[in-house]
Parts: C-alpha cells; sequence; structure tokens
C-alpha cells in the first residue's frame, strides 16, 4: 500500500538527499520527520505546506499519490524540481513496480 511518507521518502532518496537535508527542506525537527518516514507519526499539515510550497508540482503526488509531471518538473524554477526530472529523464531513478504513480510525459 502506497502511502505519504512512503511518497515522501522516494523523493528524498531519489533527490540523492539525507533526512536531515529533508528535515531543513520543510523547516522539520530531525527526529519527527524521521519519524514521519518511519510511519510512527501521521503527516501533518505542518509537514504538508513546506513540502508543498518547495515542491509545488510535485504537491498532489506528495498528498494524494498518482502521476508526476514530468514537463511540469522540467520548466520548474525550483532546482530540485528540475534535478528530479533530470534523473527521471536518465532514468536514474526507479519508479518501483508496487508504486501506483507513474510520470506523464
Amino acid at each position: 500500500m502506497e502511502t505519504m511518507s512512503r511518497r515522501i521518502v522516494w523523493l528524498r532518496t531519489s533527490l540523492g538527499i539525507t533526512q536531515r537535508e529533508m528535515a531543513g527542506l520543510v523547516d522539520c525537527n530531525f527526529s519527527r520527520y524521521k519519524n514521519v518516514e518511519h510511519e510512527t507519526v501521521r503527516v501533518s499539515e505542518q509537514e504538508i505546506m513546506p513540502l508543498c510550497k518547495t515542491f509545488q508540482n510535485l504537491c498532489h503526488f506528495i498528498t494524494f499519490g498518482g502521476k508526476i509531471d514530468l514537463e511540469a518538473l522540467e520548466l520548474s524554477d525550483e532546482p530540485l524540481e528540475k534535478l528530479l526530472a533530470e534523473k527521471l529523464k536518465a532514468k536514474r531513478v526507479s519508479l518501483e513496480a508496487e508504486d501506483t504513480f507513474f510520470v506523464s510525459k
């Protein structure tokens, strides 16, 4: 079963950043962020809002799942979204079979 926490982990690992770096990006206490990833706490609005602010073109994907708009990532002003687009295009990021999301071109 795909969860918001799994999508956040996928995003972070796809970008090649640490939990501590991601916690800093979303202005979250490191321990709290780690618990979000390990699904020992529920993702709250306090984590969702900064995630959606930083990753505007991934907000729907992070929150609800679904597809990732590769073109929107490529045109983004956010460097991390552009990096993810490059990795997706170069197939350096895997979309695991059990995940329900996919990339639209």
